[in-house]
């Protein structure tokens, strides 16, 4: 049972662009108590809209950012990763492992911020929402 809420979160966790229906029948069929809990992230990744009137909105809640590449480094890690960037905004950044649960989330503020890593080894997805509507995405191997 638990293997199949997994296999459905990777599949709902992906952009409906390109995972299609399957993504909206995956996001459908799992528990309510994960629903709630990964709301937030399939709102703020996938409007609901469209994806003809998308292209033609002027601002886009997913947009491919213009800023300087994040710098996310060491990576491969073990116990810390420092971010660093030049964007003059806030962001959020989350932490998801290669299941699609969500492992850790933590506001930034600063241009370089040392964040504390408690994971187990693996590979991980990081995704940083801008309070501007930018999304920057990575990835991380913790070692």
């Amino acid at each position: 049972m638990t293997e199949d809420i997994n296999d459905l979160l990777d599949i709902a966790i992906q952009c409906p662009q390109v995972g299609g229906m399957s993504v909206y029948q995956a996001r459908g069929l799992l528990p309510i108590y994960l629903r709630s809990e990964y709301e937030e992230f399939f709102e703020r990744c996938f409007p609901d809209s469209p994806i003809e009137e998308r292209s033609e909105r002027e601002n886009l809640l997913v947009k491919e950012s213009s800023f300087e590449k994040v710098k996310i480094y060491p990576n491969p890690a073990s116990e810390s990763i420092i971010i660093s960037h030049n964007n003059n905004c806030r962001g959020v950044i989350k932490v998801i492992d290669s299941l699609g649960r969500l492992c850790l989330t933590k506001n930034i503020s600063d241009s370089n911020i040392e964040i504390q890593l408690d994971l187990q080894k693996g590979l991980y997805f990081l995704s940083i929402n801008w309070d501007d509507g930018h999304l920057d995405r990575e990835h991380l191997v913790v070692q």
